[in-house]
């Protein structure tokens, strides 16, 4: 809890969601915020206008003691009330994901490929776009449900009720 409570303490905005801080610090410069928690992505599409604009780039910092990768975990759910057309309209839009071409569209907003047969592009993740090309640290696997439900009734007692 103490760590949560010391992150908070330095809380001085709150978004509803992780685009808006990259936007905001680009456009805000750094003397606006020094920190604030986004996906690679965010960093992709605002570090080079934020350069341009401040001299100065945004650039992912990855946690010493390591970090989770967001994967958006896509399911075909085997219900009752789910048909066989259903099941398999997102069979194909699944396949249609995993496609290279698809993957390649994704990585160029940033997001990393989840069809291991598609390389990773070293133009895009890279230094000039605030990137490490290599996650530089350990990836972690999430913690249980329980665990993240514990961890936001914490986040709920202690966050800084005076940030925006």
């Amino acid at each position: 809890m103490e760590i949560v409570r010391t992150i908070e303490s330095h809380a001085v905005f709150y978004g509803k969601s992780t685009g808006f801080f990259g936007t905001w610090a680009a456009d805000n410069g750094p003397d606006a915020i020094t920190f604030f928690g986004v996906y690679e992505n965010i960093v992709i599409d605002n570090a080079i206008r934020a350069e341009r604009k401040w001299g100065d780039r945004l650039v992912a910092i990855y946690p010493e003691y390591g970090t989770l990768l967001s994967d958006h975990p896509f399911i075909i759910l085997d219900a009752d009330w789910v048909d066989y057309w259903q099941k398999f309209a997102a069979s194909q839009y699944l396949l249609f994901l995993l496609q290279p071409e698809i993957q390649k569209r994704a990585m160029k907003h940033g997001f990393r490929p989840a069809n291991p047969l598609v390389p990773l592009d070293s133009t895009i993740f890279c230094e000039e776009n605030g990137v490490s090309y290599e996650i530089p640290v350990k990836v972690m696997e999430p913690p249980p449900g329980e665990v993240l439900e514990a961890l936001f009734k914490v986040w709920e007692k202690v966050k800084n009720p005076g940030a925006g």
